[in-house]
Order: C-alpha cells, then sequence, then structure tokens
C-alpha cells in the first residue's frame, strides 16, 4: 500500500513537472505578445504583467515537488555528508515529518481558505489597472502547491523507511 502511494505521488510530481513546463512556455508567450504589441503595434497590453507574475509564481510551486523527488533542494552537504546514511536519513525524515510538512500543509490550507473567500467575494485587484479577480490565482496557487505537500510527505516515508533499515 505504501510502495503504491510513493508511485502515485511520485506520478503527481512529474505531471506536475509537466505543468510547470507548460506554465514557462505561457509565460514566453505572454511576455512575446507584450513586445510584439508593444513595439511593433505601440498598443501594450494592460494585463501582460499581472499574468506573467502569476504565471511565474505557479511555475515555481508546480517544479517544487519534482525537484524535491529529483534532490535538487538545497541541502547543507558539507554537514550532511560526515553522518552515516541511516543517520541522515533519520534527521531528514524527523526534519520533514515533523518541521517542514505541517508548515507547507498550514500554508496550503490557507491559500485554499483565501481562494475561496476570494471566490465568495467576488475580490478583485485593487491595485491593478486592470482590476482582474483574484480566486483563480489563489486556486491555481493551492493546486500548484499540492503536490508539493504530498512529496514532501512520501520523501518523509522513504527516509524514514531508509533510517530502520529497510528497502525503499
Amino acid at each position: 500500500m505504501l510502495a503504491r502511494t510513493l508511485r502515485f505521488t511520485d506520478r503527481l510530481s512529474a505531471l506536475a513537472m509537466g505543468a510547470a513546463v507548460a506554465l514557462g512556455a505561457a509565460m514566453f508567450a505572454v511576455m512575446l505578445l507584450e513586445v510584439f504589441m508593444r513595439y511593433a503595434l505601440g498598443r501594450p497590453l494592460i494585463w501582460s504583467q499581472e499574468v506573467t507574475g502569476m504565471l511565474n509564481a505557479c511555475m515555481f510551486l508546480a517544479a517544487a515537488a519534482p525537484a524535491l523527488r529529483a534532490g535538487a533542494h538545497v541541502t547543507v552537504d558539507a554537514l550532511a555528508e560526515k553522518f552515516p546514511p541511516r543517520l541522515r536519513a533519520a534527521i531528514l525524515a524527523i526534519a520533514l515529518a515533523l518541521l517542514f510538512l505541517p508548515a507547507i500543509a498550514l500554508i496550503e490550507w490557507t491559500v485554499i481558505g483565501r481562494a475561496w473567500r476570494a471566490f465568495l467575494a467576488g475580490e478583485v485587484d485593487e491595485v491593478s489597472p486592470w482590476r482582474h479577480v483574484l480566486w483563480p490565482y489563489y486556486a491555481a496557487i493551492a493546486l500548484a502547491l499540492l503536490p508539493f505537500v504530498l512529496q514532501v510527505a512520501a520523501e518523509a516515508a522513504r527516509h524514514a523507511i531508509h533510517a530502520l533499515g529497510e528497502r525503499r
């Protein structure tokens, strides 16, 4: 059962990576369109800066889960290399499960609530001249963050298994 759950989480992270790539391509397309509209037609887009920022944030969050799975996040390798592998795995399991997972899950829960409240209130961006509704952006942030929350739990489980001396 655990192995199946870990494989599902890894597949979800792979899908998140595909979404991050698609979001990067969309961001590039919006930037190209803005340059064309501004310099070729003399009609800059009112919404390009906001959309580019939103796509960038979602892309960054969507890439967090596959980066964690690949071990691409920042670690203190100089210190970690001094510990035996099982002790290092135990420290990572505890840090991920007891410190990081609750924090990132709380952020996820908060963003979901923020998206829901923005939807109910019909909240718009008061600063932007575009005055776009905000709930789709908050919902996209929550959706992009979800695979990361699950991957943190999966990696904590993997490190715990390794620390206990069992097969991964």
